[in-house]
């Protein structure tokens, strides 16, 4: 993650999807995981891991990656 921070990361995507709440943290080995759910979307709160770096070197990407994450979770 060489741009944006955990914190960063955390606000695109609630910026970008205010229905949902995240979290990022960094993992053992330099990878990632962010954490969602949803109370309005009945969505349980679902922690992804192994996340690479650079998924979320840019706000677009992020934001790429947090509706791949949701759609995952909503459409299974």
């Amino acid at each position: 993650m060489t741009e944006f921070r955990r914190l960063d990361v955390e606000a695109v995507l609630h910026d970008a999807y205010p229905l949902f709440s995240f979290s990022c943290c960094r993992e053992e080995g330099g990878r990632y995981s962010i954490a969602l759910g949803s109370q309005l979307a009945n969505m349980p709160r679902t922690t992804v891991v192994g996340i690479h770096s650079d998924e979320l070197s840019s706000a677009g990407r992020v934001r790429s990656l947090g509706m791949e994450l949701i759609n995952s979770f909503i459409d299974p």
